[in-house]
């Protein structure tokens, strides 16, 4: 894999992108409605914001290693064909 340099607004953007991430992880490990979605068997809005939590995260390569839950439940997701349709490197702008 290339070296990514860092950036000051890189490493301000990871940061930010860090603390939303966290922000979920802790509570998808107490909350024993967690299942295959965040609260449950279907997709709620909360799905719909940790995907696009973690899209940018992988965009601005931020390591998400620490995440395995909001990472599971992403990858779940992202194989719901809406969720996949709707990634921005599948929208006619994508360059």
């Amino acid at each position: 894999m290339p070296q990514i340099r860092i950036y000051p607004q890189l490493a301000w953007i990871q940061h930010w992108l860090s603390a939303g991430l966290e922000a979920m992880e802790a509570p998808l490990a107490e909350h024993p409605a967690s299942g295959v979605y965040c609260h449950g068997d279907r997709p709620i809005i909360a799905d719909i914001c940790l995907v696009t939590q973690v899209t940018p995260a992988m965009t601005f390569h931020l390591s998400l290693d620490p995440y395995p839950r909001v990472m599971r439940l992403y990858n779940t997701c992202m194989a719901i064909a809406g969720f996949a349709d709707a990634h921005p490197s599948k929208q006619p702008d994508a360059e």
